[in-house]
């Protein structure tokens, strides 16, 4: 009985583990959705948004943390995790879209984040103790991830060359999660990062030379999203907002914090079209931008562990525990799930 339930289980759902990763295509046709697995489910999906259908799957050997889209749409970037027990280290992995063609493959330690150039020339990878890195084996602790540096590598897209390099010390943060989320200024002349170092800026291009950043004390950051002219960064307090252009903060921040949650759990997309998407626990909340104001509201099947919006708004994704359901981004009326053959 148990078998019979678990294959129907399985028929039902996108993935077999936690979707941690989904992500629109550019002109809001595909969605990429990625699951945080060791031993099972080890491939990404590439959907159909209009009917739902599955049109690919994308084997991978590592669990997703991150899955980006060229401004293009020539290629999709993966960024996986270490898989314990495994000598497979953790990676980023790039697809021509046009057949689904693996064409690199970067292997790397502690990957946190990755993001692609507005002309999509170029890949920024946050890693720690990369070999380019002037302070790896800080300390003893290094093995733990206490201690280590956090550095950057710059890739050309296209090829497998090494473009640009930064790092940051570990005295600069405390060791650990520096860089939780990345992103390119919109004329990507800046690579603005951001984590438990606040806010850090690498000017484009890179010298190779494991180059510092500008660093922008503020607090903690454990995700952020833009639009191209603001960034909007989930901290421990309110959403706080900054300009794009200069950094400097825009008033006012936003006063949304769910209650004793914890603020990696909180997660959180934007669109072009002035409008955020929030979920914690089993609640997903609608934005108005910049006001913050509560708009419209879903209640998830289940605690909500990803979420996406399509550039042009008109759809929300929302990942849970093997599921993917999409809803309309304006009313939040549901559309369909996604279900794999």
């Amino acid at each position: 009985m148990n078998a019979r339930r678990n294959a129907e289980i399985e028929r039902t759902v996108a993935h077999e583990n936690r979707v941690v990763a989904i992500a629109f295509s550019p002109d809001s046709a595909l969605v990429a959705t990625g699951a945080y697995s060791f031993y099972v489910d080890k491939s990404i999906r590439i959907w159909d948004v209009t009917s739902g259908q599955l049109i690919q799957q994308l084997p991978v050997r590592r669990p997703v943390i991150e899955l980006v889209w060229s401004g293009d749409g020539k290629w999709l970037v993966a960024g996986c995790g270490e898989e314990p027990g495994v000598e497979a280290k953790g990676a980023t992995l790039v697809w021509d879209t046009s057949d689904w063609k693996l064409v690199h493959e970067f292997e790397s330690s502690d990957l946190s984040a990755v993001a692609v150039s507005p002309d999509s020339e170029s890949l920024a990878v946050a890693v720690s103790d990369s070999k380019y890195s002037k302070y790896s084996k800080y300390s003893k602790y290094s093995k733990y991830g206490i201690g280590k540096s956090c550095d950057l590598m710059l890739y050309k897209l296209g090829n497998q060359d090494v473009i640009g390099t930064g790092s940051i010390p570990p005295e600069s943060y405390g060791g650990y999660r520096a860089i939780a989320s990345l992103t390119f200024t919109p004329d990507g002349r800046q690579l603005i990062a951001g984590g438990s170092v606040g806010l850090a800026v690498w000017k484009i291009p890179i010298e190779r030379e494991r180059k510092s950043p500008e660093l922008i004390p503020g607090p903690e950051f454990s995700y952020m999203v833009t639009d191209g002219t603001e960034l909007v960064c989930v901290t421990h307090g309110p959403l706080l907002r900054y300009a794009v252009s200069d950094l400097q903060p825009l008033q006012p921040s936003i006063p949304y914090r769910p209650v004793n949650i914890p603020s990696d759990q909180v997660k959180i997309d934007m669109s072009q079209k002035n409008r955020i998407v929030v979920g914690y626990q089993q609640v997903v909340q609608y934005l108005s931008w910049p006001d913050g104001a509560v708009v419209g509201s879903i209640t998830a099947v289940e605690l909500v562990s990803a979420i996406a919006i399509s550039d042009d708004a008109a759809v929300v994704a929302i990942g849970t525990y093997g599921r993917v359901r999409l809803h309309d981004g304006h009313t939040g009326e549901f559309l369909r799930e996604l279900i794999k053959p």
